[in-house]
């Protein structure tokens, strides 16, 4: 700690999916085709003999998020905290073995490939019958840029708590390329109840929003969720 009330910070964040996602189509849909898609359009696959297909392997996208700079206690009190944040942040993403589906309108960008064993009669069946275009689409993307945060936390008597953790992150890369430049924002909102001394709810709200240049890599993601937790001391 520098001064009372000025001092580093330092933020590691990991981030996962531990389930694979999986599309499907409808229960009891008739005449149902995949058709796999390289990253150049061409046709790689078509299976019209499974009704789902995964589309993400487990932990597939995973991302690294890290930070560091300088943390101001601008107000501390009984019932109030407010910490602001400033420095430097740096993300890595990294999607496997990821296939994004594609609408009726990227027909008109497929390719055959002699590699496939394909022809354009098994092709020109599929697409006249109920058919999913799956893309493969596998990134890797490093984002770092000046970054700033508000923490905050507000105790309402004994019985509420409201924690606040919000950052703004500007990207760096389209500076440089000179693109519009979209700032990343990651918001965090957690109240708790203490419904009894051993019994609490909470409500957490978390947003997400990453603008980067490679459209795949976009991130728009809303969350609400409700726990209930338990606990108890012994003595």
């Amino acid at each position: 700690v520098i001064l009372p009330w000025l001092g580093p910070y330092c933020r590691v964040d990991l981030q996962t999916r531990l389930f694979p996602a999986i599309t499907q189509f409808a229960q009891g849909a008739p005449n149902h085709f995949f058709i796999t898609v390289g990253q150049d359009s061409a046709v790689k696959g078509i299976d019209s003999t499974h009704s789902s297909k995964q589309i993400q392997p487990s932990l597939s996208p995973a991302t690294a998020d890290a930070g560091v700079g300088t943390n101001i206690d601008a107000i501390t009190s009984r019932y109030f905290d407010g910490k602001f944040r400033l420095g430097v942040g740096c993300s890595y993403t990294n999607a496997w073995g990821q296939e994004l589906q594609e609408d009726s309108s990227f027909v008109k960008f497929l390719k055959l490939s002699p590699a496939s064993g394909i022809d354009s009669t098994q092709l020109a069946n599929a697409l006249t019958r109920n058919y999913i275009i799956l893309k493969e689409s596998p990134f890797s993307l490093w984002d770092y840029g000046p970054e700033a945060g508000v923490n905050v936390n507000l105790r309402v008597g004994n019985w509420a708590v409201v924690r606040g953790d919000y950052r703004i992150r500007i990207p760096i890369e389209p500076l440089v390329k000179r693109s519009k430049v979209l700032p990343d924002w990651d918001i965090n909102t957690n109240v708790s109840w203490s419904l009894t001394r051993s019994i609490t709810l909470d409500y957490l709200f978390q947003y997400t929003l990453k603008q980067p240049l490679e459209e795949m890599a976009h991130v728009d993601v809303a969350t609400n969720s409700i726990f209930l937790r338990f606990s108890f001391t012994s003595k």
